[in-house]
């Protein structure tokens, strides 16, 4: 069995497992195969000529502590029912780490279909949405300059609102064209509208790309709510929930909204990321202008060359990072609680106190909690 990119005659493969594994509709699979999945960003198991596994290695840009890195978003792992259960989906994940870490990709995400399969190979939860149900004639305080109504979709419009709303994020995706292209085709194949929010000038403030509501549920899902300031957010539900007269608002946000006084009725796990070089990731990172100095211990399921203890030298905001032989570390913990810390998920002090970060030398927790503070992230695409 061999691992490598598609050549071209083989996407027809690709495509046949895809429509084997899952049920997307075949519309969207026409335009996603043309568009969406090239030949070089997809990885195949073959025996011999014929395709058992594969996974689409989605390039995308993705804001870490407010600075744009390449990424990858791994999309559609599946593997041929008759060859399940052998091992080939963890070996087609090890050797796409691989891939990427060559390639200069040091942090990768993905929606798993199941959580455990993933965290037992090192990927953690890393992004998560607050979810909201909001009742039926919905009254806040308004603006009386504010209108709000269906829009056909309109990139240039939808891009800078959504430019302007993610920037108060640390962490997001930035979106390019194709990007939004994909999302409003996968939007409209779901019955899905858009509803543009303007002033008297009909300068665009903010958008919802809404989900219909059927007939038993009588719910209106915002699958994503956006605007230029954050004080337009309450009138844009009222307006919606005014368009929408007898029916729930059920709103996906961000995890943090400390504008927001209503309460979320869960928080949802969303997408999972993973580091896959330990040295590419704690170097490419943006630091204080601090000196730091510590032992790190780290444990990688998946990649054995990962394992291992680093020396770590922060000198006025540079980052070196050095496999090392010291036979203490400061510090402990695996490569997905090193993933959390790193992207901004979680504080250093909360990892301590849930046991996943082991400190031999607790001096240190003042100086981690400087150098990766948690954050607000936020990612919103399932394709």
């Amino acid at each position: 069995m061999t691992i490598r990119p598609f050549k071209p005659e083989e996407m027809g493969q690709a495509r046949l497992l895809w429509e084997e594994c899952f049920e997307d509709d075949p519309s969207f699979l026409d335009w996603y195969f043309h568009y969406r999945f090239y030949p070089q960003d997809g990885l195949g198991l073959f025996a011999g000529q014929q395709l058992l596994s594969d996974l689409h290695l989605s390039p995308r840009k993705i804001k870490i502590r407010r600075t744009l890195y390449p990424s990858a978003y791994l999309i559609a792992l599946a593997t041929k029912p008759t060859f399940r259960n052998q091992g080939l989906a963890k070996r087609l994940l090890t050797f796409s780490l691989r891939h990427l870490a060559t390639n200069k990709i040091f942090f990768t995400f993905l929606m798993p279909f199941n959580i455990e399969f993933y965290t037992r190979l090192g990927w953690e939860v890393c992004y998560h949405h607050h979810l909201y149900t909001l009742p039926a004639g919905l009254k806040v305080n308004s603006l009386n300059n504010l209108r709000v109504y269906q829009s056909e979709p309109s990139y240039a419009f939808l891009a800078k609102i959504y430019h302007l709303w993610s920037e108060r994020f640390d962490g997001a995706l930035r979106r390019a064209e194709n990007d939004w292209q994909c999302l409003l085709f996968d939007h409209f194949s779901d019955s899905g509208k858009i509803w543009l929010a303007s002033n008297e000038t009909s300068e665009p403030l903010g958008y919802a790309l809404t989900l219909t509501p059927s007939k038993t549920e009588k719910q209106l899902l915002i699958r994503e709510l956006a605007y230029t300031n954050p004080s337009l957010a309450k009138p844009l539900l009222a307006q919606l929930s005014a368009h929408h007269l007898g029916t729930a608002l059920f709103w996906t946000a961000p995890a943090e909204n400390n504008f927001c006084t209503f309460t979320p009725t869960a928080v949802r796990p969303v997408l999972l990321g993973r580091i896959t070089d330990v040295r590419q990731a704690l170097e490419a990172l943006t630091y204080p202008p601090i000196n730091f100095k510590c032992i790190l211990e780290i444990c990688d399921p998946l990649l054995p060359e990962n394992t291992g203890k680093y020396r770590l030298m922060l000198t006025a905001g540079q980052m070196q990072v050095l496999k090392t032989g010291d036979k203490v570390a400061d510090l402990r913990c695996s490569i997905g609680t090193l993933t959390r810390i790193m992207i901004g998920t979680t504080w250093p002090k909360e990892e301590v106190l849930d046991g996943k970060l082991k400190l031999n030398s607790p001096e240190l927790l003042p100086l981690l909690d400087i150098l990766f503070p948690k954050t607000t992230n936020y990612i919103n695409e399932y394709f």
